[in-house]
């Protein structure tokens, strides 16, 4: 791919901004990726910030759309490091039988070809490089250093431009590419996750069996009010820590700031990282994004749990039939049960009252027999959370929830991240994701693309960034001629590339394929503990 001409274009603006996007590109994480570049369909690239839906698009009015998440992971073995695409071909396939139970037609790729376009996109993006014409570095570190690994994001979104329920749909597949650290941070990864008890919002949906963009409403309100819950908390946090600079040294004034400090260690525990979904009857299946697990001594036994997909109305998650499957493997005691929490906290929160109807018998997440709980997700991996936060709140003169900074801390799980249970599968768990276990889930770059091809795609990727900067450059100099003024320049380019990356074991590839549907069977038959095949 050659550079176009540039006729008169200062060349020191575009070498500007050419490096300043180039830096954007390499950094590439949440929320500054604009500069990376994102796929349309299999065969052509555009800059992030250049990826417009049609504003009329069946997506943009009524929502519809779906989505899949895939994490691809820095490898580090005997053989030197590499980058892994963690079980793409359940996520490909998942995405696409989305559209099929809602009645629409998706673009007929072919899975080698969407998976071999993803590997070409990530050596576009210069986060996988060749080294020394022989080898592969893996570069996943952002500017900020808190990255470790990329997350891919594909969606099938309504390309048409028409208004109206009768109107053809076209679905389209885009994929992005970020980086991305820990998905709720260390300190909860050390220490357990506080989530977040929404106010009068409940998981509903006739459909969440699919990750459809209308399914997530919810989950980005609750996300929203638990934002808005930290805002209130951290503000407190800051006026004590104000009220603490004024405290002197007198035994009154150390008593004082004695409890400061105790208030704000107090508040500090009510910040949240994710939030529950509960169900209008007020049982829980679900996080924001996540499904959900717990540990439970019952018998004299430690029984690990987890809601039915089918009752709970949860996504059949494929790291949910992974830890099922480490589970089973370990030999451990496993059931399916829905979640609760104590009547008075879904009181305070306006989700129901005590005259509701349950049904079943859910567990207690914050009661004795509870040992542990944790989430799971492709993202997140597994991750514990220790306590559950009632938030204080009260609404103004025009009913809006005001959030006042406070609430009630529900501990969950008596042994919390030191339960054996959790502690071990989360150790398979990276087993798994490291190909040391399971590793026919797992598709190495190196099995797709030579160093050669990878040299020959960052050169491509540099090339396309190169040529936004010129274009940017080009129309704000035509803009600036015509005396137009407030008017943002910005390139839209979409260039085609050409698809090479295959694996070069076919037969060896489909095996993996179908060992990864075998297995992962949850997701396309609405069944609960079914999770993996046995072999």
């Amino acid at each position: 791919m050659g550079c176009v001409c540039v006729g008169e274009l200062d060349t020191s603006s575009v070498e500007a901004l050419y490096s300043e996007m180039l830096a954007g590109m390499r950094d590439g994480s949440l929320p500054n990726f604009s500069s990376t570049l994102v796929l349309v369909g299999i065969d052509r690239v555009r800059l992030a910030r250049s990826n417009p839906v049609p504003t009329q698009s069946a997506s943009i009015d009524y929502g519809l759309g779906l989505f899949e998440g895939e994490s691809v992971l820095r490898v580090v073995g005997s053989d030197g490091e590499s980058a892994v695409f963690f079980h793409p071909a359940v996520n490909v396939a998942r995405l696409l039988w989305g559209a099929r139970t809602k009645g629409f037609k998706h673009p007929e790729h072919s899975l080698e070809a969407v998976i071999g376009a993803r590997m070409q996109l990530l050596a576009l993006n210069n986060w996988i490089l060749c080294e020394d014409g022989k080898t592969v570095k893996v570069n996943f570190a952002s500017a900020g250093g808190k990255t470790d690994r990329v997350y891919v994001r594909s969606r099938l979104a309504d390309m048409t431009n028409g208004v109206g329920l009768g109107n053809p749909v076209q679905f389209e597949l885009g994929t992005s590419m970020m980086k991305v650290g820990l998905y709720l941070g260390e300190q909860a990864e050390k220490e357990g996750a506080a989530l977040f008890l929404p106010v009068e919002l409940t998981r509903e949906g006739a459909s969440l069996s699919t990750k459809s963009f209308a399914n997530y409403d919810a989950s980005k309100m609750a996300r929203q009010q638990m934002r808005l819950h930290n805002e209130a908390v951290h503000a407190k946090i800051r006026k004590l820590n104000d009220e603490m600079k004024t405290v002197g040294l007198s035994a009154p004034d150390q008593f004082r700031a004695d409890g400061i400090r105790c208030e704000v260690s107090r508040l500090e525990k009510l910040v949240c990282e994710d939030a529950l979904l509960p169900q209008p009857d007020g049982r829980i299946s679900e996080g924001t994004g996540e499904n959900l697990f717990a540990v439970v001594r019952h018998g004299g036994s430690d029984v690990l749990v987890t809601p039915n997909v089918v009752e709970g109305k949860c996504l059949p998650g494929v790291t949910r039939s992974i830890t099922l499957e480490l589970a089973r493997a370990e030999g451990i005691e496993m059931a399916e049960a829905m979640f609760s929490l104590p009547d008075s906290a879904l009181e305070a929160v306006k989700l129901f009252t005590r005259s509701t109807g349950r049904g079943g018998l859910p567990i207690d997440l914050a009661g004795e027999n509870v040992l542990g709980a944790f989430m799971t997700g492709n993202y997140a991996g597994l991750v514990c959370f220790t306590r559950v936060i009632v938030p204080k709140f009260h609404f103004d003169a025009d009913g809006n929830k005001v959030f006042e900074g406070d609430g009630e801390v529900l501990k969950v799980g008596t042994e919390g991240t030191r339960s054996h249970v959790f502690t071990r599968l989360k150790e398979l768990y990276k087993d798994v994701q490291a190909g040391r276990k399971m590793p026919w889930l797992n598709e190495d770059v190196r099995d797709w693309l030579t160093p050669q091809e990878i040299k020959e795609l960052n050169e491509k990727g540099r090339q396309v960034i190169h040529m936004h900067a010129e274009q940017d450059v080009r129309m704000a100099n035509d803009l600036k001629a015509r005396g137009v003024e407030g008017v943002r320049a910005s390139s839209v380019l979409e260039l085609s590339i050409g698809l090479k990356a295959k694996p070069r074991d076919a037969q060896a590839f489909l095996r993996r394929v179908q060992m990864q549907r075998e297995a992962v069977s949850a997701p396309f038959q609405r069944v609960g503990m079914g999770g993996f095949a046995r072999r």
